[in-house]
């Protein structure tokens, strides 16, 4: 079994690095990437870990956002060196805090005038700069969770995750969509 396309807790996945390894190994994956967005933090905190917790070959990689044409894009990219790229400016995490906060200002009073509930917008300013999250992922997560927005977000007919992001995120056509470029975008 393959997989190339993982994330930690370093960006929008919820395991942690020895969990996703551990969970790998179990699984036997022969092959494992963990493709973090905009982000390789992974890869330098395996020179911490003492044990060797997953067997298989490991291929670095990372998913990259991008936007083009109005529309935001994710690339993934294998096979690099780390410590080359680790002073890359794709991989500041100054930056893309700054980004994210950037981001976060403009997303919180579209779905804010929406009428949708969210946390106040500066717990979401302390997780983004006490964390590697994403400004969207946790309003995202916020607006699926709470029961005041079902009706709302129903009637946009949105159910999940995905969804949320494909209509109202990813979207050009749509309202919602900041203008603000992530990190790594051309």
């Amino acid at each position: 079994m393959v997989d190339l396309h993982t994330h930690t807790n370093f960006s929008d996945g919820i395991q942690t690095l020895e969990e996703l390894l551990n969970k790998a190994n179990a699984s036997q994956l022969k092959y494992l990437s963990i493709t973090d967005h905009d982000c390789i933090d992974a890869y330098n905190e395996m020179k911490n870990i003492k044990d060797n917790i997953y067997t298989g070959k490991l291929i670095t990689g990372t998913e990259l956002y991008f936007i083009q044409d109005g529309i935001f894009n994710e690339l993934l990219g294998y096979k690099f060196d780390v410590d080359k790229i680790s002073s890359s400016f794709m991989f500041d995490k100054n930056e893309r805090k700054k980004q994210e906060l950037e981001f976060l200002e403009e997303l919180y009073p579209k779905l804010i005038n929406k009428g949708l509930k969210l946390l106040s917008k500066e717990e979401y300013i302390n997780k983004i700069n006490n964390s590697n999250t994403f400004a969207a992922t946790e309003c995202g997560r916020e607006v699926l969770k709470l029961k005041e927005n079902k009706e709302i977000i129903n009637k946009y007919g949105i159910y999940d995750w995905r969804e949320l992001f494909e209509i109202w995120i990813d979207n050009k056509n749509s309202d919602i969509i900041p203008s603000i470029p992530q990190i790594g975008n051309t």
